[in-house]
């Protein structure tokens, strides 16, 4: 009687194998709902009736952003762009009646997601943080709200992640949606519907379990 013949090299150790499974599983469960989303989004696949409202930034581009400070003078976290759908206010100036009135609307638009709220983050940039000080007059300590600026020698670095050669029109005074890997995703103009804006996060929302 022969013996059955052996895998000559020997069969992978068990443990590293599964490993390596997980590590995909983990992966995959993560990255691929979001790129799911946004290839959609730039593959012109739409349901029926569908428009997309914002501007897609095509490709998506990762966010590279040196040491920002937040409105209290402590570094903001640099994963803070990651895990969440961010609804981002970008200004040059302080942040006039204009600008407040578009953070709260973007506020407004999260609060609407209800049990989807947990996945939206709203972020205010300004590109200096001597725009800080006129926060203190209408916006309340514990806001729900992520305010950052750079430090002046990394200013021109931080402003470039925004701005696009095949987009025509003002970097400033805009709104951007960053997907939870921190990809630079789609803009809005200056005045910008908030319908139209809320239902492009909701198709986001609905097609990604992810953020």
């Amino acid at each position: 009687m022969t013996e059955p013949q052996r895998n000559p090299v020997g069969d992978p150790p068990r443990g590293l194998t599964a490993h390596r499974i997980g590590m995909i599983a983990i992966i995959a469960l993560f990255v691929i709902p979001v790129a799911l989303s946004w290839s959609l989004f730039y593959s012109g696949w739409k349901p029926v009736g569908t428009v997309n409202y914002g501007e897609l930034i095509h490709p998506a581009r990762p966010l590279q952003t040196p040491i920002l400070d937040d409105r209290f003078g402590k570094a903001v976290p640099e994963d803070w762009m990651y895990g969440k759908w961010t609804l981002l206010y970008l200004t040059d100036t302080a942040c006039d009646e204009s600008c407040r009135q578009r953070v709260i609307t973007l506020a407004k638009i999260r609060l609407g997601q209800n049990r989807h709220i947990d996945r939206i983050q709203v972020a205010l940039m300004m590109s200096g943080q001597s725009g800080f000080a006129t926060l203190a007059e209408w916006l309340r300590p514990e806001a729900d709200l992520i305010t950052m600026a750079p430090i002046m020698k990394d200013r021109r670095k931080t402003i470039g992640n925004f701005e696009v050669d095949a987009m025509e029109g003002p970097v400033f005074e805009r709104t951007y949606l960053i997907d939870p890997l921190g990809n630079l995703m789609m803009r809005y103009p200056v005045d910008f519907d908030p319908t139209g804006l809320r239902k492009d996060l909701e198709r986001l929302l609905k097609l990604s379990q992810v953020g």
